[in-house]
Order: C-alpha cells, then sequence, then structure tokens
C-alpha cells in the first residue's frame, strides 16, 4: 500500500518536482558561474547551457502544471459577456481545440525527437544529445493533455471544482 501511495503521490506532483529540481538546478550553477566570473577572473564553460536546459524543462513542465492547476491565462473578459449557461460550452470548447493542439504538437515533436536520434547532434558545451533536450516537449505536452482531461473528469464526477465564471 505504501508504495501505490508513493506513486500515487509522484503522479500528483511530478511537475512539482522535476521543475522544482531544474529551478534549484538552474539557481545554484547561475550563482555559481557568476561567483567565478567575478570574484575569481574565470568561467564554467558549460553553465550557461546547463542552465538554459533547466530553465527549458522546468518552464515546459510548468505548463503541465499550469494545466493540473487550471491556471493557464484564459481570455475571460468575453466569456463573462456570456450567459451563465454557456460559459460551460465556451470554455469545454476552447479546451477541446487545446487538446487537439496539445496532440499535434505532442506528435510532431514525437517525430523529432525519433530523427533527433536517428540524426544525432549534440550540444557544444556539454556534448549532450540534444534529443535528451528535445523529449521535454513530447513528453509536457502529454502531460498537459491528460491533466486537461483528468481535470474534466474529476470536475464531472464532482470530486474537484470546476471553473468558476
Amino acid at each position: 500500500m505504501k508504495s501505490i501511495a508513493l506513486i500515487k503521490n509522484i503522479w500528483n506532483n511530478f511537475e512539482d518536482y522535476v521543475s522544482a529540481v531544474a529551478m534549484v538546478m538552474m539557481v545554484s550553477i547561475l550563482f555559481a558561474q557568476v561567483f567565478t566570473r567575478y570574484l575569481l577572473q574565470g568561467s564554467i564553460t558549460w553553465a550557461e547551457e546547463l542552465s538554459r536546459f533547466a530553465f527549458l524543462w522546468m518552464m515546459f513542465l510548468a505548463s503541465s502544471l499550469a494545466a493540473r492547476q487550471r491556471s493557464h491565462i484564459r481570455v475571460t473578459a468575453p466569456i463573462l459577456l456570456l450567459p451563465k449557461k454557456m460559459r460551460l460550452y465556451v470554455i469545454v470548447a476552447a479546451d477541446v481545440i487545446w487538446v487537439v493542439f496539445n496532440i499535434v504538437v505532442a506528435y510532431h515533436s514525437v517525430l523529432m525527437v525519433r530523427n533527433a536520434f536517428k540524426f544525432i547532434y549534440f550540444s557544444p558545451s556539454l556534448n549532450l544529445n540534444m534529443a535528451y533536450m528535445f523529449l521535454v516537449i513530447p513528453i509536457s505536452f502529454v502531460l498537459m493533455t491528460v491533466r486537461i482531461i483528468v481535470g474534466y473528469y474529476r470536475q464531472f464526477t464532482g470530486k474537484e471544482k470546476g471553473y468558476n465564471y
């Protein structure tokens, strides 16, 4: 039972954990880079590249986190002008378009990652296969789609409060 609870905790907070680790890593590396550059008159050659990679992973996974928390930016002024009964239909239609967009981006990014593993391109400083960098795109868009669908499931089964428009 403890292992199931652990798996459930990781699934429910995956984006939080990875984004937090990426942020701590990014800030620590940038601090070390500033310290060595200005106080030790040296430079860490790979610091900027690794902090950029950490930032990208953090940003893409944070978009999935925002989808899970239903806190993505929306233009709500036109929705509020609609009659109350119609607002939910407009929001659901917008989210369906969002899910379709996510699926299209995830599909094409999987193709891009597959090609990146096939035709290997290495990062300049770290000599890291860029396919591992590109992996965040399909992962985040698939997670975003799953989080949106699970959010609606939880809303319609009464386990979670829906949008308050």
